[in-house]
């Protein structure tokens, strides 16, 4: 499966992705900051290979 490039680069900027968090999940107020969030593997293992 092919990542979607576009997505991929707009969301791995941490600043950006925790002003969106901060939007819409808390209202504005800046309660995520990006320094504190880390990039984890989003694939789901359920033991398939």
């Amino acid at each position: 499966m092919e990542k979607d490039f576009v997505s991929v680069t707009f969301f791995s900027d941490n600043e950006r992705y925790a002003d969106i968090i901060n939007s819409i999940g808390c209202d504005g107020v800046p309660f995520v900051k990006g320094k504190d969030l880390q990039e984890l593997d989003t694939r789901a293992n359920f033991g398939m290979r």
